[in-house]
């Protein structure tokens, strides 16, 4: 879990705690009377001739990307400010929760305690892989394609399709059951199927990682698995739509009754995927 998926579902909690720790001052830059900054500016630029370089070419000449970052701006800069809010409440929480007089919410204890276990990485290394022998026992312990499906559909297994209940995007006084395209590890079927740009070294290092995971896992020959789980979602990688065609609403809404889904299926039991999603 990201320090951000962190971040994230404490917020959810503090929402609910009605916590009022926020800092008593917005973060303010050196704005001028107007409430601009113009440290950002280049005087040297015409206005009139490249109004955007004359507001940010100050900024554009002297700023160095951080080296953990794709992109940086104001954006970003206001991300990184709440997430460090978030998280100094959080620890004034976690703080209060080893004090014996402090009055703090049982929510609030919630978001310590969640916090605290997070951030106690000795007892994560102690734990080693018991908290996910149950999710690899299960794996092992499949016979059937009805287990496989019962599998796809459960928290915490990746699965080649997906699904989940939203408005009618096509008639928004009802809801349905959506089902989307899914099981690959990396991030876009172009990785798997292009060797452009960086496509061929990230495939070496996910070959490379899944063999670390499958080693760590206990698998007798983890390179040889590892091989077999990148041609696996290859193969699917061919059957997804790319991003472009993804976009398209009118390509990617597409109404089955019931029975109609169930034949797509074939010879998968998508019934008991359905019925269990």
């Amino acid at each position: 879990m990201t320090r951000s998926l962190l971040l994230g579902a404490a917020i959810i909690l503090l929402a609910a705690c009605g916590s009022s720790n926020a800092p008593d001052e917005p973060a303010a830059g050196p704005w001028g009377a107007f409430g601009l900054d113009l440290t950002t500016l280049k005087p040297s630029v015409h206005p009139g001739d490249d109004f955007f370089t004359y507001v940010n070419g100050g900024w554009l000449d002297t700023f160095e990307i951080p080296a953990d970052r794709a992109r940086y701006g104001a954006f970003t800069l206001l991300a990184d400010l709440s997430e460090d809010r978030v998280q100094e409440i959080i620890q004034q929480l976690a703080d209060a929760a080893n004090d014996p007089s402090a009055a703090i919410s049982a929510k609030e204890v919630k978001v310590a305690d969640y916090y605290s276990a997070f951030m106690d990485t000795a007892a994560i290394d102690a734990a080693g892989l018991g908290p996910a022998e149950p999710f690899l026992q299960r794996i092992q312990a499949m016979e059937s394609r009805e287990d496989l499906a019962n599998l796809f559909a459960s928290n915490g297994f990746s699965a080649p399709i997906g699904g989940w209940v939203d408005v009618d995007s096509k008639q928004t006084d009802s809801y349905i059951f959506y089902f989307n395209q899914g099981g690959l590890g990396l991030t876009d079927r172009d990785m798997y199927l292009t060797d452009q740009g960086k496509n061929v070294e990230n495939r070496a290092a996910y070959l490379d990682y899944l063999a670390f995971l499958l080693g760590r896992a206990g698998n007798d020959n983890p390179e040889e698995a590892a091989a077999r789980v990148l041609a696996l979602e290859t193969e699917i990688a061919k059957a997804h739509w790319d991003r472009a065609v993804g976009r398209n609403r009118s390509l990617t809404y597409n109404k089955l009754t019931r029975e109609e889904l169930l034949a797509l299926g074939g010879e998968f039991p998508t019934g008991v995927m359905l019925d269990a999603l």
